[in-house]
């Protein structure tokens, strides 16, 4: 049984991560199912999701779902006090200073964002059975509000993929606008209607 939840947060992951024989989470490439795509000559860059962020596949129960990362998620232009906040330079996601997804996340599993390097609060999150991914594994986008995701160019992520590689998988959390971004035509809404992923 997969349950379906929410969560107010704001801003977007993704990433397909798994660890290694050391035990250290390793990002591997995004999977996608094959949509035909019609992009809009709008000058726009085609952004892409990072991998998912996941521990030892049979133990992960949640998945929480963001829509796409933002530009800070990317890394870019970031100040030397937004670097120190979020824990590190580089891709993360959920990585605005301000979102407050890895506070919220910090304060349930006992850790400080600014104090914690990233790659420490990932474990801390994969530990305990969470996984992070986003809806879409690339869209166009200006700037980094899902209310300006350009329609036409939305590509899922593979979940019906994502459910089969993880048999213990039970529950969604949504994040922010991410189960309205699920829910659209050409993403999701033919798999929840049919349970068929075309």
């Amino acid at each position: 049984l997969l349950n379906i939840d929410s969560l107010a947060l704001t801003s977007g992951p993704k990433s397909y991560n798994s660890k290694n024989s050391n035990g250290n989470t390793n990002i591997s490439n995004n999977r996608m199912i094959g949509k035909k795509r019609k992009y809009v000559s709008d000058g726009l860059d085609v952004l892409k999701s990072f991998a998912a962020i996941e521990g030892n596949p049979l133990d992960v129960h949640t998945l929480i779902l963001g829509t796409l990362p933002s530009d800070k998620s990317y890394g870019q232009n970031l100040s030397s006090k937004e670097i120190l906040l979020r824990g590190g330079e580089g891709h993360q996601n959920y990585g605005n200073s301000r979102n407050p997804f890895w506070n919220i996340i910090g304060s349930a599993f006992g850790f400080q964002r600014h104090h914690t390097p990233f790659e420490e609060q990932v474990r801390l999150l994969t530990d305990q059975g969470y996984s992070v991914w986003d809806v879409l594994s690339e869209a166009k986008r200006k700037g980094s509000l899902d209310s300006n995701l350009v329609k036409g160019s939305l590509t899922p992520t593979d979940l019906p993929g994502f459910i089969l590689d993880h048999p213990n998988l039970n529950r969604f959390v949504f994040a922010a606008n991410s189960a309205e971004v699920f829910c659209k035509k050409e993403v999701w809404a033919d798999w929840l209607a049919t349970g068929e992923a075309k």
